[in-house]
Parts: C-alpha cells; sequence; structure tokens
C-alpha cells in the first residue's frame, strides 16, 4: 500500500495522480482559511504528493484547486463547493449544521469518487446542480480511475 500524508488519492486509468484531499471535521471555515490551510501543507509536508486537483474537504464546504503549483503560495481555491448534495443522502433528515466526524466525510467521499469514476458519463442530475464537475474537467479527469485511502504513518 502507498504511503503518503494525504487522506485520500485518486488516480486515472493511466495510473496518473489526479486528485489529493485533505479532510477536516471543522465548521465555518473560509476560503481565506482554505487557502493558507494549503499553503502551510504545501510548505510543511514533505510527503504531500501534488496532483493535477487539490482538495479541502470539510463538512460544510469543499474547497478545490485545478492546475495549481506545488510551490505554496498563497491561492484561493479554484471552486468553493457546498458539498450538501453529497451528504445529505447519507444523513437524510439530520439537521442542518450536523458536525460530521472526518472519518465518515472520508467514507462518503470515498464512496462517491469511486461511483462517479466508474460513470461512463456524467448523470444529468449532477450536471445541473454540480456544473463544476464538467466545467473544471475533473469527471473527464477522473473517469475509470481509482481511489486510494494511503497508509498512514
Amino acid at each position: 500500500m502507498m504511503k503518503s500524508s494525504a487522506d485520500l488519492l485518486l488516480f486515472n486509468k493511466r495510473t496518473q495522480l489526479i486528485l489529493v484531499a485533505e479532510v477536516y471535521s471543522l465548521l465555518g471555515k473560509t476560503a481565506e482559511w482554505a487557502a493558507q490551510l494549503r499553503r502551510n501543507l504545501l510548505e510543511n509536508d514533505e510527503d504531500l504528493p501534488v496532483g493535477q486537483f487539490f482538495l479541502l474537504a470539510l463538512p460544510d464546504h469543499f474547497y478545490l484547486w485545478k492546475d495549481c503549483p506545488s510551490v505554496p503560495d498563497h491561492l484561493q481555491p479554484t471552486y468553493e463547493i457546498d458539498p450538501t448534495f453529497l451528504f445529505e443522502s447519507y444523513y437524510e433528515g439530520a439537521p442542518a449544521g450536523l458536525l460530521i466526524s472526518r472519518e465518515s466525510i472520508e467514507i462518503i467521499l470515498t464512496t462517491w469518487l469511486t461511483e462517479l469514476a466508474r460513470q461512463k458519463q456524467l448523470p444529468a442530475e449532477l450536471r445541473q446542480s454540480q456544473p463544476w464537475l464538467q466545467d473544471s474537467g475533473f469527471f473527464e479527469a477522473i473517469r475509470e480511475g481509482q481511489v486510494i485511502l494511503p497508509e498512514r504513518e
């Protein structure tokens, strides 16, 4: 199994690293905070790999960077995504603002990305509700890919 400090990695069908994801169970964090965290991670974590996309997944926001350099620049996320569409099917009827554990986010994200990567085309519902999946090239990049949960050191 691969060792990495990242929480989740996604490789395309040619085994190229496409997505590096970090998961936190914090609420109310801004894009500015996310940009600072990404900068700190790149600056201080030699084991953090770099892919085409970097995702910071929180219970109330997903921050996604595309084609950013691996140097620790303070760059705002390319996309800010409301993850409610993803979590509501797993937590139907749950109160708003529910704090979801880091492990739960990781499991849900892994399941969703695995299912998404197996799709031959982006489902119409997601194409409409989540245009970033197509606009960013994310869906096409991960199609037929594989999610890996790296071994923790």
